[in-house]
């Protein structure tokens, strides 16, 4: 009987008897919520900020300086390449570490050696400007131009040579390669 009659907490009132077992949480309440975004969103935009300062302190993102300039000068590049095509020159560029040696061979259409030019290279990595070297190349015999380099890391580097011809004056670039190369290891 003392079921039916019992007082809050018994069968007749319908809750259950709480004998400190387990105690009721506190509610969320919506500042309780606003916290909680507040801190996945802080985290989220302190994690990019750093990849962004990561991002740009190693690499601008600028691949051509000055490339408005470059742009206005495009038709005239074109007209370059096709004048250099027409020469018919045959090339062959060669990157040894067996003597630390660049070796840049000029033929014309014939088969002869071009001599006479003024040929410079640029060395450099495809990732990174911090290796570049700048080469002016000699010629050692008719059509063969050498530098000799300080050792180069092996693995992948792009070499970029311009030869030019004195006229009027002035040095006109008459040939331009671009070639990426790789450099073995020494043995």
């Amino acid at each position: 009987m003392s079921e039916k009659l019992g007082r809050k907490g018994n069968a007749l009132s319908g809750t259950p008897r709480n004998n400190g077992a387990s105690k009721p949480g506190k509610p969320v309440r919506g500042i309780h919520a606003l916290y909680a975004i507040l801190i996945f969103f802080g985290v989220i935009f302190l994690a990019d900020g750093y990849f962004m300062y990561l991002a740009i302190s190693t690499h601008s993102g600028v691949d051509t300086a000055n490339s408005y300039r470059s742009g206005l000068k495009y038709n005239e590049r074109i007209a370059q390449e096709q004048a250099q095509k027409a020469q018919g020159w045959a090339t062959d560029i060669k990157l040894s570490t067996a003597n630390d040696r660049l070796t840049f061979t000029v033929k014309d259409h014939s088969g002869f050696a071009v001599p006479g030019l003024n040929v410079s290279a640029l060395l450099s990595r495809p990732t990174t400007g911090a290796y570049d070297r700048r080469l002016i190349l000699a010629e050692l015999e008719p059509g063969q131009y050498n530098s000799i380099f300080s050792a180069l890391a092996p693995g992948s580097w792009i070499v970029n040579i311009e030869a030019t011809k004195p006229r009027n004056g002035k040095e006109l670039v008459v040939y331009r390669l671009r070639k990426r190369l790789w450099l073995q290891p020494k043995n």
